[in-house]
């Protein structure tokens, strides 16, 4: 799949890109994402982009055994904290596919190497019935 932006798309996306993420939240980072699969650059701005995701539960609670997921972005590896090995996790690329299934039983790492650059979801399914979907980029 060869796809090219367009100057008016690549315009429109590095001016979302560079909007302060604390501001703007996942709309930057989806446009980061975007420009780093075409091999594209960006200027940041002069906010600070040390954003904390809050995870919460569909009831609106903080959870205190939330999944954390590190680094993000990753190269491949990631670390998974806060699953157990019944939970089920299902690896979702950019288009809704999903296109892996697994148990996390690596004590928390997941090898993500052989899936393409892009943007991912990590929807973790819990025994309880309790589910978690995490937002995170693979870059190579």
């Amino acid at each position: 799949m060869n796809q090219e932006l367009s100057e008016d798309k690549l315009e429109r996306l590095n001016h979302i890109a560079s909007l302060c993420a604390k501001d703007f939240g996942d709309a930057v980072f989806w446009a980061r994402g975007v420009l780093q699969n075409f091999n594209q650059t960006y200027a940041l701005s002069d906010c600070s982009d040390d954003v904390t995701p809050r995870y919460r539960e569909s009831e609106g609670k903080v959870s205190e055994n939330q999944v954390k997921m590190y680094p993000n972005p990753n190269t491949g590896v990631m670390n998974v904290s806060g699953v157990s090995d019944t939970d089920k996790l299902f690896l979702i690329d950019r288009l809704g596919v999903v296109t892996d299934v697994t148990q996390c039983h690596n004590q928390g790492v997941l090898s993500l190497a052989q899936f393409p650059q892009g943007l991912y979801l990590l929807k973790i399914e819990r025994e309880s019935e309790d589910t978690q979907m995490l937002k995170f980029s693979m870059i190579k």
